[in-house]
């Protein structure tokens, strides 16, 4: 049976993957000053490997990523241990971004031991409440 992926979001967020039927799972914060959009991407194993990424191999996978996708300068990078496992983030500024690209980047990318989850944030100058929250959806995810 496909495991079906759990999505914690605060109260002042909504799930708007409906305005998008082929995209990605996309969420956002219904404060009037959001400007973010948060989107998930799975990736499922369906055999066990013994090769498990620590957290420093999250972070460079999160950082190759944002830098092969020219999303600005590196800002921070950084790990976690989560419910769902372990996990590598990276966020980027871009100080110039194209008509219709974000001045904010971030990417997670988690993993259980088996599977994958990419996580990504962006926004145009988001307020330090809009941040913390996506950090605690990102922090949130599992599969139930």
């Amino acid at each position: 049976m496909p495991k079906k992926l759990r999505v914690w979001l605060p109260d002042d967020w909504a799930d708007i993957s409906a305005e998008d039927p082929e995209g990605p799972a996309t969420f956002c914060w219904t404060n009037e000053k959001s400007t973010g959009v948060f989107e998930l991407s799975t990736v499922e194993f369906k055999q066990d490997s013994d090769t498990v990424p620590d957290e420093e191999s999250l972070v460079r996978i999160a950082v190759d990523f944002g830098r092969d996708h020219e999303w600005g300068e590196l800002q921070t990078a950084f790990s976690g241990e989560i419910p769902f496992g372990r996990y590598g983030s990276a966020v980027y500024k871009n100080a110039n971004p194209e008509e219709g690209d974000s001045d904010y980047c971030q990417l997670w990318c988690l993993c259980n031991g088996r599977d994958f989850l990419l996580a990504t944030f962006f926004a145009n100058k988001p307020l330090q409440e809009e941040l913390d929250a996506a950090q605690l959806v990102a922090e949130g995810l599992d599969f139930s």
